[in-house]
């Protein structure tokens, strides 16, 4: 039996499988057995140069600012549905199985579909948990502050003492916006590591997608 490595996780699988077990791709390979003719494609089809390792920001890629935080800093796919399961899960594939053999090349339209806005949801959700792991702690330390402050300005208050309550407002709104604008650039930061992540299988996908689409709509 012939196996196939998947493009996205390098899971070896039977080539008879329509789509990966590990991670969902579909199995480009596939086809049903009632159609034996052979495609002819060309690696440029699904396959582009794209240098997942190379440095994407001004900023290097090792310093702390991109550094994944936990528990995204064991990410590797297999490793990571293992250390958190809740999270692999939701991470997890979707695609659809179809038990009539003769409906299998509809089902594969369908499953790139699925994987495609997967990818989608996935690209999201990293980049959600990313930034919300990365400023945890800076949240924390910020409402620590405020609750500092509050208490300050509660005692000042009741000893009228106007021009401390004025600093100590001024200074809360200071670190306010400057709390914000750090979030907005972890979630900038958290969407650049999901886009560098998903976006070639996205990429892929798509392509395929329209492949198979296209040459559906045209039989």
């Amino acid at each position: 039996m012939n196996q196939v490595k998947c493009p996205d996780c390098g899971e070896v699988y039977s080539e008879n499988m329509q789509s990966c077990p590990n991670c969902g791709c579909p199995n480009d390979n596939w086809k049903p057995k009632q159609e034996e003719q052979v495609h002819e494609t060309t690696p440029t089809d699904y396959e582009e140069d794209f240098n997942e390792n190379g440095q994407y920001s001004p900023i290097s890629p090792s310093s702390w600012l991109f550094t994944d935080p936990w528990p995204l800093s064991n990410y590797p796919r297999k490793a990571f549905e293992k250390k958190h399961p809740f999270l692999g899960w939701l991470f997890g594939p979707w695609y659809l199985t179809c038990k009539n053999e003769s409906e299998k090349e509809e089902y594969a339209v369908i499953n790139n579909i699925f994987y495609f806005f997967n990818l989608i949801f996935k690209t999201f959700l990293y980049a959600a948990i990313w930034a919300f792991f990365k400023g945890i702690v800076v949240f924390m330390a910020y409402l620590m502050f405020a609750i500092i402050f509050a208490i300050i300005g509660w005692g000042m208050a009741n000893n009228n003492s106007t021009g401390g309550l004025i600093v100590i407002g001024g200074f809360t709104a200071i670190m306010f916006y400057v709390a914000i604008i750090y979030f907005i650039i972890l979630d900038c930061c958290g969407m650049g590591k999901a886009l560098h992540r998903y976006w070639p299988s996205l990429h892929r996908t798509w392509r395929r997608l329209n492949k198979r689409y296209w040459n559906a709509m045209k039989e």
